[in-house]
């Protein structure tokens, strides 16, 4: 552990995560010529993905608490990193990647706003999804070794996980649904296999959604049982004096 604090407050993992965006951008600005025409959104949304994931890491790992606290050195890099990913995709930009028929200036003016969006949607991917699967990671590290308490963490881990699965996969599942509260209820009936105002567009994802909610329903009933709450796992228990 006190490993992985030296990396995370120095400059290592911020290079590290850095490096692999900028690695990623530069192959697809290199590759772009061989993809067909309908692949290149694909692989410039793809782009973005990996920015976002990186950048969620580092907030993870501990780049949000230094710039709230007074530790040192403060992020650098990350700030500047998707500006560096816009330069890489240079290439692609002028060759109207982004969108043929759209001003070079102007293409290269949304790109960079995308890109430093992407920072502010990897602080909710940090806490949606990183977040749970380290909590996931650290119980199945604590029950392979032996360790108290790796029950709990694997219960909140998977419950979070889950939850984000819920979130987006019935986007991915349905259509059709209506605005406002009723797209809640319309979730509810599809789920429950109940016909509504709702168009199934994926049948394997529908069925993905059912699972998961099967299993987060029986995690939520197996921590009520519990009945500790996750501010207490992410502490290490105080040995009995």
């Amino acid at each position: 552990m006190e490993k992985v604090r030296a990396v995370v407050s120095g400059r290592g993992l911020e290079l590290w995560l850095c490096g692999i965006a900028l690695a990623f951008s530069t192959y697809t600005a290199i590759t772009f010529g061989q993809f067909q025409e309908y692949e290149h959104a694909g692989e410039m949304f793809g782009t973005f993905g990996v920015l976002i994931i990186v950048t969620a890491i580092f907030v993870r790992a501990g780049g949000a608490a230094a710039l709230l606290e007074d530790r040192h050195p403060k992020p650098l890099f990350i700030w500047f990193l998707p500006a560096a990913v816009t330069i890489t995709m240079l290439p692609v930009i002028i060759a109207g990647g982004l969108d043929p028929e759209m001003n070079i200036f102007l293409s290269l003016f949304l790109f960079l706003l995308l890109a430093y969006t992407c920072l502010l949607l990897a602080v909710l991917v940090a806490l949606l999804l990183v977040w749970p699967l380290e909590l996931l990671g650290r119980g199945l590290l604590r029950v392979v070794t032996g360790k108290p308490d790796g029950g709990p963490l694997i219960l909140w881990g998977s419950s979070g996980v889950l939850l984000t699965l819920l979130s987006v996969l019935p986007v991915i599942a349905l259509d059709d649904l209506p605005s406002g509260r009723g797209a809640a209820a319309a979730v509810f009936e599809a789920v429950l296999g109940i016909e509504g105002s709702y168009t199934v567009t994926s049948p394997t994802t529908l069925w993905i959604v059912r699972a998961a909610a099967v299993v987060f329903a029986a995690l939520i009933l197996a921590a009520a049982r519990r009945g500790r709450s996750p501010e207490e796992l992410l502490e290490p228990r105080r040995a009995a004096s």
